[in-house]
C-alpha cells in the first residue's frame, strides 16, 4: 500500500448514544480513489461509492466499528483509516416512544379543535356579514 495510507481519517471517529440507529459518515478524499468502502467490524461493507461519505442505517443496538477503504481503478487499496469510526447505539425505550408518540398526538388534536374552532367562528362571521 502507498504511503498515503495514513491520509484517509473521518471527520468525526467517535459517536456517543446514538438512538436512531443511524449515522452518517464523512472522510477526506483520496486524490487517486475511483471508489470508497466502508466495513463494520464483521468485514460486512455498508458503503461502496464514489462520494467520501455514507449515510449508515439498521444498526442494532451496541457497539459499532467503521473502517474506510479508498480504492484505485484496478481495485488496488490506495489508503485506509487508521483509527476507525465508533458508535454506541442505543435505541429510545418503549415507553419513551410512546411518551413522545402521546405528545404528538395531542399536538394534533390541539390544533386539530382549533382549526374547526376557527373555521366555525369564520363560517358565523360570514353570515352575519350578509
Amino acid at each position: 500500500m502507498p504511503e498515503a495510507a495514513t491520509a484517509l481519517k473521518f471527520q468525526q471517529q467517535h459517536f456517543d448514544e446514538v438512538s436512531e440507529g443511524h449515522l452518517s459518515l464523512k472522510w477526506n478524499e483520496v486524490e487517486a480513489a475511483t471508489e470508497y468502502r466502508v466495513v463494520d467490524e464483521r468485514d460486512v461493507t455498508m458503503y461502496r461509492g464514489h462520494v467520501p461519505q455514507a449515510f449508515i442505517s439498521g444498526l442494532a443496538d451496541g457497539e459499532h466499528r467503521f473502517e474506510v477503504f479508498a480504492v484505485d481503478a484496478r481495485g488496488e487499496v490506495l489508503a485506509e483509516t487508521e483509527t476507525p469510526a465508533t458508535v454506541h447505539v442505543q435505541h429510545w425505550s418503549l415507553t419513551s416512544a410512546f411518551g413522545l408518540f402521546a405528545c404528538g398526538a395531542v399536538v394534533l388534536v390541539s390544533v386539530l379543535l382549533v382549526l374547526l374552532w376557527g373555521a366555525r367562528h369564520d363560517a358565523d362571521g360570514t353570515e352575519a356579514a350578509a
